[in-house]
């Protein structure tokens, strides 16, 4: 929980705001599963893209 709140003092977004969903149902969805990674690798990567990288991966969305 230390965590969240350290992110909400630097104004940094959280993933699913950059997904553009719900926190409930990003956690539903579970994408660092789909991905192969685990949930603090997968923030930690999204996070690090550009917004046009960002764009391109949520706009391609997951390999079917």
């Amino acid at each position: 929980m230390l965590t969240a709140a350290m992110a909400l003092l630097r104004g940094r977004p959280r993933v699913w705001e950059l997904l553009g969903v719900s926190r409930r149902l990003y956690e539903l969805a579970r994408p660092w599963e789909a991905a192969g990674l685990s949930r603090r690798r997968y923030e930690r990567l999204m996070l690090g893209l550009s917004p046009e990288e960002l764009r391109r991966v949520v706009r391609r969305g997951p390999k079917e």
